[in-house]
């Protein structure tokens, strides 16, 4: 996978989960951030590799200010249409379709 200079981590696990005879891949991109120093933004994607079609979105921004203090944002936190609210309940739900 190709990346450019702001590219921190860009990475991706497949799987085909037989139980819906489908094959899912998970995209993780962290990309430096403007606003200070050591900012960064976290990108998760879910797609269904047959249908071409995303079926989770993560977004989160970590702004790293004066001092070192962070401010944390989630921006966008969907799977199959359904709202959540962490990157830990993201990977919770996105489990059984990356595991079975």
């Amino acid at each position: 996978m190709a990346t450019d200079a702001d590219t921190i981590l860009l990475d991706y696990s497949n799987h085909y989960n037989k139980k819906e005879n489908r094959c899912f891949i998970l995209v993780q991109q962290h990309l430096k951030s403007t606003g200070g120093v050591g900012s960064w933004a976290n990108n998760m994607n879910v797609w269904d590799v047959y249908e071409n079609s995303k079926i989770a979105d993560f977004s989160e921004g970590h702004l790293v200010g004066f001092n070192n203090a962070t401010d944390n944002s989630l921006y966008t936190c969907e799977i199959y249409g359904s709202k959540c609210k962490s990157a830990d309940e993201f990977e919770n739900l996105i489990r059984p379709s990356m595991s079975n």
